[in-house]
């Protein structure tokens, strides 16, 4: 299936816990789970999904282009 991918992300303060995405962690929770006291090893995500979609084309391409907006 040809089509054009577009993902809305923003940053995000979270963690990956065992394949689960914990994203918007409060800090004072991100450290606790980050501390060496957790017994589950984690990673740091640095972004979340806000919004995606895509959008059919006819023809096939390859490529990627990234967008940085602020908005305020």
């Amino acid at each position: 299936r040809h089509a054009i991918y577009v993902k809305l992300v923003r940053t995000s303060a979270g963690l990956n816990i065992e394949g689960q995405s914990l994203p918007n962690l409060l800090p004072s929770v991100a450290a606790s789970l980050r501390s060496p006291q957790g017994q589950t090893p984690t990673g740091g995500i640095a972004y979340t999904t806000v919004w995606k979609t895509h959008i059919p084309v006819d023809a096939e391409f390859q490529g990627r282009q990234t967008f940085q907006l602020e908005l305020e």
